[in-house]
């Protein structure tokens, strides 16, 4: 992210996931667009949780990871959609 990398980070994805997520370059142009600083560490990786929407569906809410910059702290997740299953 510090060399403004696109292609490197779009790399970093299995042939499923970039198959799976039709927006996955505006995410990582977003994600470029409001990077600052230096990486100094991660300071969380691969926890999960479960989330329910107004009409009841779960959504599994999976972050990738937390970590810090010298100026900020960033956390890149994807959201996981169950179909049909209700609370």
């Amino acid at each position: 992210m510090e060399n403004n990398d696109a292609d490197a980070i779009k790399n970093l994805f299995s042939v499923r996931a970039k198959d799976l997520c039709p927006d996955l370059d505006e995410g990582i142009r977003y994600m470029l667009s409001i990077y600052e600083g230096e990486f100094v560490e991660v300071t969380q990786n691969n926890s999960s949780s479960n989330k329910y929407s107004s009409g009841g569906e779960r959504c599994i809410v999976s972050p990738v990871c937390v970590f810090k910059t010298t100026e900020n702290y960033y956390k890149l997740t994807w959201n996981v959609w169950t179909i049909n299953e209700k609370r």
